[in-house]
């Protein structure tokens, strides 16, 4: 049973950026769903195994778990449980004076859109909960970083032939943004490339562990009867080479600034993190950097004309105009940092506080563009911080299992991820899509459940 649930959770990762990245409702319920369905599952095939005992993984999980809990908690007291009339928006409470409509009890300004954040934020949790299970055999964990790097190159491939070829198609969809970039089956090039930044990352995690496994038995001398390993070894590292050079060129083909700075990022924590861990020193590291730059240069000069353009030049257009978002929302959140105005409320707050440039040019704005304000907005500034604090606790265990040199591949995919999408969630809203979301929560799944089982198996 294990074994159709982990499969089941394999094929909800790789088709999760089909449907427009599951950013519609119909492909997020469906998500939902089958998340709710394998959990259900698992929980049958586990029930007897698991009524031996809490395992460490089990108490590790505790309070993050606790975390979550509280801040979706909070949320649903929000919109839908009765709370002092004190702590209504005052928009709220004059429209019940209004309409003379007093069944309104929560504090949410939008119900409805509470329901599909809870939603979505309960499937993300869902998928974590199955990678961190079944992610615990070796094995699995592998396949599924496997997984997510062999769905990156079929996204870019697909991407790079309709960006290549001028179809301006998204799907069977013409495509009505970002005709200049390239978006695979998103909608948004930003998003995308935050996608095509994970399979990247997963790609060379998994090509810094096959390369330290050669430089292993070049240490140690090469018998004769290994010799077979040693050429799998460096088919597997030419292999994933090319699909990290097929998934890097899609992403530098997006045009998008916010997925090259946010990469950068994770690039350059990845580095820092395994020179402090001393699994790069000296010319490796030297070596490493000079590569990593002339690459960096070469594919820009070959494919990134429109990026390179883009990242000496501002434009006028929504995108560049973060402060005109950010200023709103901030004043707004300043006025009710605690108990905030309800899940799925930010785009009718921010018509309601928006006075300012994008205003005057009638900019519809639904998304605050940095996905910690858009939280702080919604759930107040407590609730946000224990939602990303437990998101974010299992990077750090990623970091203390890569600095004890402990699972190496899987904690630095999960440091690498982590640095992406939290980057880049300061200036889009990548991370609010579904099918980033969960490609991310599965990787960090599988993850942190391999980082903290090495480092159990080093004390014992």
């Amino acid at each position: 049973m294990s074994r159709i649930v982990f499969w089941g959770l394999l094929a909800l990762v790789v088709v999760s950026p089909f449907p427009l990245a599951s950013n519609r409702p119909g492909p997020w319920s469906a998500l939902a769903l089958a998340t709710g369905l394998l959990l259900l599952l698992w929980a049958i095939a586990g029930v007897r195994a698991r009524s031996r005992g809490a395992s460490a993984a089990d108490r590790f999980i505790v309070f993050p778990a606790l975390l979550y809990l509280a801040a979706l908690g909070w949320m649903l007291c929000q919109s839908f449980l009765p709370l002092p009339g004190a702590w209504q928006p005052e928009a709220l409470q004059r429209s019940k004076e209004l309409l003379g409509y007093s069944a309104i009890t929560g504090i949410g300004l939008d119900s409805g859109g509470a329901w599909h954040v809870l939603m979505r934020l309960g499937c993300y949790a869902g998928v974590f909960v199955l990678a961190w299970e079944l992610g615990r055999r070796r094995e699995r964990a592998q396949t599924l970083l496997l997984a997510i790097v062999l769905a990156g190159v079929a996204y870019a491939l697909y991407g790079l032939i309709v960006h290549l070829g001028d179809y301006r198609m998204v799907l069977w969809y013409p495509k009505t943004a970002y005709g200049d970039g390239l978006t695979s089956t998103f909608i948004n090039r930003n998003s995308y490339a935050t996608y095509a930044g994970l399979g990247l990352l997963c790609a060379l995690a998994l090509m810094f562990g096959q390369w330290r496994r050669r430089q292993e038995q070049r240490r140690h001398g090469l018998a004769p009867e290994r010799t077979d390993r040693s050429e799998a070894l460096d088919w597997s590292i030419g292999l994933l080479a090319l699909a990290a050079g097929l998934i890097v060129s899609a992403l530098v083909l997006t045009g998008s600034r916010g997925g090259f700075y946010a990469l950068a990022v994770a690039l350059a924590m990845g580095v820092a993190q395994l020179a402090m861990a001393r699994l790069l020193r000296g010319r490796q590291l030297v070596a490493i950097l000079a590569l990593g730059a002339i690459a960096a240069v070469a594919v820009l000069l070959a494919l990134g004309g429109g990026l390179a353009g883009r990242l000496g030049t501002a434009s006028a257009s929504v995108e560049s105009s973060r402060g005109d978002i950010f200023r709103p929302t901030i004043a707004a959140i300043h006025a009710r940092p605690l108990t905030g105005y309800g899940a799925g409320s930010f785009q009718g707050v921010f018509e309601a506080v928006n006075t300012g440039e994008l205003y005057r040019q009638g900019y519809s704005i639904d998304k605050a563009h940095n996905t910690y304000l858009e939280l702080a907005l919604e759930a107040g500034i407590p609730a946000a911080a224990a939602l990303v604090l437990s998101v974010f606790s299992f990077a750090a265990l990623c970091a203390l299992a890569l600095l004890r040199r402990k699972a190496v591949r899987f904690a630095l995919a999960g440091i690498g991820a982590s640095a992406l999408v939290g980057a880049h969630a300061l200036v889009d809203f990548s991370l609010q899509m579904p099918a980033v979301a969960i490609t991310y929560a599965a990787l960090m799944g599988v993850c942190a459940a391999q980082s903290l089982r090495r480092l159990n198996e080093s004390r014992t």
